[in-house]
């Protein structure tokens, strides 16, 4: 009988080839580097062939390297659709439904469509993992996925939902204190909250006649909670969802005559979501409570 390698190497070999490094598969499949390393060295000795050439910069497949990670594709997907016809036969609505998504996304409007969905199936399980990197939903990571960008993986669902609505917010202390800007030159005279996500309104910004750069922003945050609560407390002014923010007793929105800023969101699923219950059930409630949230007034 011919030798088999191990399946467990295949799926090692195909985490590496994706990712073109160890650090960065271990990173995405929580298995050890030294093991990676020992499973892709077995696998070459088993085989017999060369599948990697180091370089510095990492790891570049070879000639047979590149044929065999065009079969270890296939085998992926045979070991998803496997998974999934599994999931589609057991789901009763008590499988768990891992949801990607972005912190502020997580923490001000995912918990109102999760309590609602609690009603409707209270078995289901739901991890909410909230992170800025988008996992990979084609080597399971997760099952939906909620971005303000699309997603351009093949074999993956998606669809935009709606342009959410942004503002900017300041507290009522801090107002009380400093005043509100009456004009956007009148910026430079306050304290100015933001983070990497200032980048994506920029061109917005401009079309309304505003701009906030690196020099007006006082307080440097990469989390949304966290710029959120600098904002309630009086630390300065910051942008946030129109829905957080408007149902915030302690903060007022300000240029309240202006278009509201906007982000698109996106929600995409790599399974078939009509096989599986679950996940359906929690794509569709998504879908029908961010269609329920302040869209933005700027037109483009």
């Amino acid at each position: 009988m011919r030798y088999l390698p191990k399946t467990l190497h295949i799926q090692s070999f195909h985490a590496v080839a994706l990712e073109n490094s160890i650090s960065k598969a271990s990173e995405k499949t929580l298995i050890g580097k030294a093991s990676l390393s020992r499973h892709i060295a077995e696998l070459e000795q088993d085989l017999g062939v060369l599948l990697f050439e180091r370089h510095s910069n990492g790891l570049e497949l070879t000639s047979v390297g590149e044929k065999l990670f065009a079969i270890a594709n296939e085998l992926a997907d045979v070991a998803i659709h496997f998974s999934d016809l599994a999931d589609s036969l057991a789901d009763n609505y008590d499988r768990e439904v891992r949801l990607s998504c972005t912190p502020g996304l997580a923490a001000f409007v995912l918990p109102e469509v999760i309590q609602k969905i609690s009603h409707q199936a209270p078995n289901i399980k739901i991890e909410l993992v909230s992170t800025n990197r988008p996992l990979n939903l084609l080597m399971g990571e997760a099952d939906i996925s909620l971005r303000t960008i699309e997603t351009s993986a093949a074999k993956v669902k998606g669809e935009k939902i709606c342009d959410i609505a942004y503002a900017a917010y300041a507290s009522l202390t801090y107002l009380e204190k400093h005043g509100g800007p009456q004009n956007f030159t009148d910026l430079k005279n306050h304290n100015f909250i933001g983070g990497y996500q200032m980048g994506a309104f920029e061109k917005q910004l401009k079309k309304i006649g505003a701009s906030v750069d690196n020099s007006l922003i006082r307080y440097r945050c990469n989390d949304a909670i966290i710029a959120w609560n600098l904002v309630i407390l009086g630390c300065g002014i910051g942008v946030s969802l129109c829905h957080n923010g408007d149902n915030e007793p302690r903060v007022e929105r300000l240029f309240k005559d202006l278009p509201t800023l906007s982000l698109p969101i996106w929600i995409s699923a790599y399974k078939d979501i009509r096989a599986h219950k679950s996940i359906e059930l929690v794509y569709n409630a998504i879908i029908t409570e961010l269609n329920n949230l302040p869209k933005s007034s700027l037109k483009y």
